[in-house]
């Protein structure tokens, strides 16, 4: 049997109306799934917002000035630690598993760290900010 009677001629497909609707549907669908993920993204930015301004609520009025210094450095070393140590924590599972399950993983397993701290610092979940109470240095 000849080569080319085992592939299948598309020359007809590609100029038929189906083919041409067929592109372009998925076209849009790719173009929605890059907004869908862009939209996802700015969201991501907005709450790390939040976040950020939750976090300096915190910061400014529970610690005392005397201890901000050395905070201020640990805060560094996470943010400067953190990135990395989970690059190689979901490279390594992707290495046993797939990128698929380190991704959803990695999101399960800081979503269940978040819960135990919560848990383990019941205080942490029940402050309230009180409005212009900045932190108190205990030693002046």
């Amino acid at each position: 049997m000849p080569q080319h009677r085992l592939r299948a001629d598309l020359t007809p497909l590609r100029t038929s109306r189906d083919f041409r609707l067929l592109y372009v549907s998925r076209t849009v669908i790719a173009l929605g799934t890059q907004a869908t993920e862009v939209a996802l993204l700015v969201q991501a930015g907005a709450a790390d917002m939040v976040s950020g301004i939750f976090r300096d609520t915190l910061w400014n009025q529970t610690i005392p000035d005397r201890l901000r210094g050395r905070m201020a450095g640990l805060e560094l070393l996470s943010y400067g630690v953190g990135p990395s140590a989970g690059q190689i924590r979901a490279g390594a599972v992707a290495s046993v598993t797939s990128a698929r399950f380190s991704l959803a993983s990695g999101g399960l397993f800081c979503a269940g760290a978040v819960g135990l701290v919560c848990l383990a610092v019941p205080g942490f979940t029940r402050y309230r900010a009180q409005a212009g109470a900045p932190a108190q240095s205990s030693g002046q």
